[in-house]
């Protein structure tokens, strides 16, 4: 036997090598991210992200419930954002959709005499700027209800894909069991890395829980936090055996849990995703308060309900397929 593989039969050791490769990897993956983050950029690469964040944001507030003034700041900083296009970059998706949320931005202050507020004149100054034969996307809000909601067949999936949107509001009628027992067997059948099934989807159901979850989550704002049910999608670290997995946990939770919001969509059951980015210490607490084990992690919650009969949604325009879909 030689002296290598002298050393890779000792667990101890090759424990310790593991556990080496995993932080060294997880390093360059931080470095990378600081790297190639939004906020690290100072070229045109992001500024399409940008452009997007804004424009989703805008169309949040479009769809509050009691409507005043807002976004005022962020219209300004889309306007810059805009301003930095070349006539060649002005093609993109992202372009459309600032001068389109802009102008339903504008039609909305026109409609409620707000033509005092600021960030007005400035709205109203570059748009003139905009060559008449601009043709908006859709973009702002409109209204969604339960009968488009539950519009498609049950052979066409494409509609059911297409049909659904993230909600924010839902009736106060708790889920049936048999609903979410249905939704759960769909997202079960999502593929896992090597069919290893290590996602586990947690609905709080402990009013005390889903209270201090609730304070916990990043994204609330708008959400109807008595008649939203929370769902915690997890992943086991357990599963993974070296350091190029290190990113499969969340991979595979995406997987699952987007195959369990389609299932929620088709049962006329709402749902969004809340971003779960919260500190270690943060998900130290929660994790020890639904007694998830020390290799579990959270990796995302949706909120979900049945839907109401009416509320109001962001186009969330999307791109076109020659914009994400690339031969190479």
């Amino acid at each position: 036997m030689s002296v290598k593989e002298q050393l890779q039969s000792i667990d101890a050791l090759r424990r310790v090598v593991k556990a080496h490769k995993v932080r060294r990897e997880m390093r360059t993956d931080a470095n990378r991210f600081v790297a190639n983050y939004a906020e690290s950029m100072s070229d045109h690469a992001c500024v399409d992200y940008h452009v997007l964040l804004i424009v989703h944001s805008l169309e949040k507030g479009m769809c509050s419930q009691g409507l005043r003034p807002f976004g005022k700041k962020k219209v300004r900083g889309l306007i810059d954002y805009l301003k930095t296009y070349s006539e060649n970059q002005k093609v993109s998706t992202a372009y459309e959709m600032g001068v389109s949320i802009l102008l339903v931005w504008k039609d909305l202050f026109d409609k409620h005499g707000w033509q005092q507020e600021d960030g007005y004149k400035a709205v109203n100054e570059f748009l003139k700027t905009i060559p008449a034969s601009f043709e908006p996307v859709p973009v702002g809000a409109h209204e969604y209800t339960l009968q488009d909601a539950t519009a498609h067949r049950i052979d066409d999936f494409t509609t059911v894909i297409k049909n659904r949107h993230s909600v924010r509001e839902f009736k106060r009628v708790p889920l049936k069991r048999d609903d979410v027992f249905d939704c759960v067997e769909a997202a079960r059948y999502a593929p896992t890395a090597c069919n290893r099934q290590m996602i586990k989807i947690l609905e709080v159901t402990d009013q005390a829980k889903a209270s201090k979850l609730k304070d916990a989550i990043m994204g609330l704002g708008g959400f109807d936090k008595d008649a939203v049910t929370l769902f915690v999608v997890t992943f086991d670290l357990n599963a993974f055996t070296f350091y190029g997995e290190r990113n499969q946990g969340y991979l595979n939770a995406g997987l699952v849990a987007m195959r369990f919001a389609d299932a929620l969509h088709f049962k006329g059951i709402g749902s969004c995703f809340l971003q779960w980015g919260n500190t270690g210490a943060e998900e130290a607490a929660i994790s020890k308060l639904l007694n998830l084990k020390d290799s579990e992690r959270i990796a995302v919650v949706l909120g979900a309900g049945y839907y109401p009969d009416c509320t109001m949604v962001p186009y969330s325009h999307r791109k076109e397929i020659s914009e994400i879909f690339i031969e190479v």
